[in-house]
């Protein structure tokens, strides 16, 4: 009897070892929100661990050896919004479509200033103004 429970007792220890060791595959697509066409080379990563992947030119991505349990994948790329999103893992995951919106790029207005000297005339300077994506040249 005590060596039924001592076999009894591995073999709860052995599964839940084992069980703790199950990795999936995760994969999808990532397409921009508004015109659902793919994003190439975007970042998808599964958060607190080094697992990652780009996506191909159809937007397309795959992760593996990802653990069992709820995972928070995050997508990134140049020009959108960053988006986290959380799954529930317990087998083999296709996420389908990951959208992602365009960011709002935009820079704060500045001023370039250049100055020219020609032969024979006085010097003069212009002044390029770039304010909320207009560009102005003004001479002084």
């Amino acid at each position: 009897m005590r060596k039924a429970i001592t076999l009894l007792l591995f073999l709860i220890i052995s599964a839940a070892a084992i069980a703790d060791n199950i990795r999936f595959k995760v994969s999808g697509h990532v397409l921009d929100n508004r015109t659902m066409q793919p994003i190439q080379y975007a970042i998808v990563k599964v958060s607190n661990l080094e697992l990652w992947a780009a996506t191909d030119a159809n937007g397309m991505f795959i992760i593996e050896n990802v653990p069992q349990g709820t995972v928070s994948i995050e997508v990134s790329t140049l020009g959108y919004v960053t988006r986290t999103v959380q799954f529930n893992i317990r087998h083999n995951t296709d996420l389908k479509n990951i959208r992602l919106k365009e960011a709002n790029l935009s820079i704060p207005g500045g001023e370039v200033t250049a100055r020219k000297r020609e032969i024979g005339r006085a010097s003069w300077r212009e002044r390029v103004e770039i304010s909320g994506g207009a560009v102005s040249l003004k001479k002084k």
